[in-house]
């Protein structure tokens, strides 16, 4: 009976060691197996955070060309009509009006190529229809109305700004000029 007891106490120290022992070891690789998984988890986050990055440069410098191409082409819009006004009220004659209408009609296809290469068709059209006014009240083939003008300034306006993601909301005109 004592060899028997004996033995237990050995395999239970043994038992003992080895379970120790194999707990040791799986701590070990199950440590080895974080490290490999957590690499393969960095390096993945890694590149989705370069590709992210990428992708974010472009979409800014995609909105900042569109800024470029609306502001020249809002510029533009604005300086001749401030001109019709200067023309209608006196302050210019036709001979100089005429050299300013010639800079605009240049300037306006290069603004409607710059934007073509950046915008929608919606702000495209809403463009076509506003030059489309300006150059029938140059010509004389219609009567010149600021307020329809405006009105055609501020569609345009409006469409930009929804392509810009900037607000939705239309602005409006609440002046009584």
């Amino acid at each position: 009976m004592e060899l028997t007891l004996d033995l237990i106490a050995k395999i239970g120290g043994i038992s003992t060691v080895i379970g120790g022992l194999s707990a040791f070891l799986a701590n070990i690789w199950a440590g080895r197996i974080v490290r490999k998984e957590q690499e393969k988890i960095d390096t993945f986050l890694a590149k989705n955070q370069s590709d992210l990055d990428e992708l974010k440069s472009k979409k800014l410098r995609h909105h900042e060309d569109r800024l470029t191409c609306y502001g020249a082409a809002v510029d533009l819009i604005a300086q001749l009509v401030a001109d019709i006004d200067e023309l209608a009220i006196g302050r210019t004659t036709g001979a100089n009006f005429m050299d300013l209408y010639l800079r605009f009609n240049r300037e306006r296809h290069q603004a409607y190529g710059h934007m073509a290469l950046v915008a929608p068709q919606s702000v495209m059209d809403a463009y076509d229809e506003l030059v489309e006014y300006v150059l029938h009240a140059a010509d004389g083939s219609l009567n010149y109305q600021h307020s329809e003008i405006r009105a055609l300034a501020i569609l345009w306006i409006n469409t930009v700004r929804c392509d810009l993601g900037i607000n939705p909301d239309p602005v409006a005109y609440r002046g009584s000029r």
